[in-house]
């Protein structure tokens, strides 16, 4: 688990793979020296930095592999590798196969699925039809959450909420208007990721200027066109959704998956008690076709 003043560096280089890597240089950052910022580094976070560079970078390749059609050589160059022949040798280590093979038999599996899974409505919940829609921009303030997702414990507003509800007084106590909506942007594959690296950030829409502070960051959310599902039902089977809406930009003629994380919007959650009553929707960022 890393530490909190290791976070920002973490965060800034997830959000430039692209940027200057070497061991100096990050450690500069920091103003440590290299030995130092690679053992603190080792320490804290549990990968050495080249290793969780690359195996960020490789993550991101293998998502574009499987819902793009980008050229491998234009996906290798967008995660931050030189070459391409440098970025198959570090994938195949990493996934045993090559990256137009990994590409070829993602889209073996989605295409097989969509055709058995049509008309599907959920298992233990209820989905709603995809649909298309453009959210508008919005502030938001944001803390990052490392852990399976699988054991995220969601429970926003409600008596334990160790997630949104520091937040929400976070902003109270600096005078911020807050729409107590919570939102969480989950950028990992649990099939992919391990459960101890996943990411979670864990959001609220805010009026006014938040101030900088360690432990709260401030994502200018650009808004943009989504595709959407409305989960309802249990969140141990929120992956169904995950599943589902992908399914659905898939199947779309006028709509393609866009880079970014998905989102999930917490609507109604645990209302008299019950988890199938929970309300949940699903968003996975979408371009217009060409």
């Amino acid at each position: 688990m890393a530490a909190e003043s290791m976070l920002p560096l973490l965060i800034a280089l997830e959000e430039d793979l692209e940027s200057d890597t070497r061991l100096r240089a990050l450690a500069g950052r920091v103003g440590a020296s290299p030995f130092q910022f690679h053992r603190r580094f080792a320490a804290e976070v549990g990968e050495t930095p080249k290793r969780r560079l690359e195996r960020l970078r490789l993550e991101r390749a293998a998502y574009q592999l499987a819902v793009s059609t980008i050229p491998v050589v234009e996906v290798a160059l967008g995660v931050g590798f030189n070459a391409h022949e440098t970025f198959s040798r570090a994938f195949r280590r990493r996934f045993g196969v090559s990256p137009s093979h990994y590409r070829r038999a993602a889209q073996a599996a989605q295409a097989d699925r969509m055709r058995r899974m049509a008309g599907f409505r959920g298992e233990g919940c209820r989905l709603s039809e995809v649909r298309f829609l453009q959210l508008s921009p919005m502030t938001l303030i944001a803390a990052r959450r490392l852990g399976a997702y699988a054991q995220f414990d969601t429970r926003p507003f409600l008596p334990g909420d160790a997630a949104w509800a520091p937040l929400a007084a976070w902003a109270e106590a600096r005078g911020l208007s807050v729409r107590r909506l919570a939102i969480g942007f989950f950028p990992d594959d649990p099939n992919i990721t391990p459960g101890e690296a996943q990411r979670a950030d864990i959001c609220l829409a805010v009026e006014g200027d938040p101030p900088a502070d360690p432990g709260v960051r401030r994502i200018d959310f650009p808004g943009g066109l989504y595709g959407a599902i409305t989960h309802q039902g249990p969140y141990e089977t929120i992956d169904q959704a995950y599943r589902t809406v992908a399914d659905g930009v898939r199947r779309s003629d006028q709509y393609a998956f866009d880079i970014g994380p998905p989102m999930q919007v917490f609507r109604d959650v645990q209302v008299g008690g019950d988890p199938a009553a929970n309300l949940t929707d699903v968003m996975f960022p979408v371009v217009r076709r060409r």
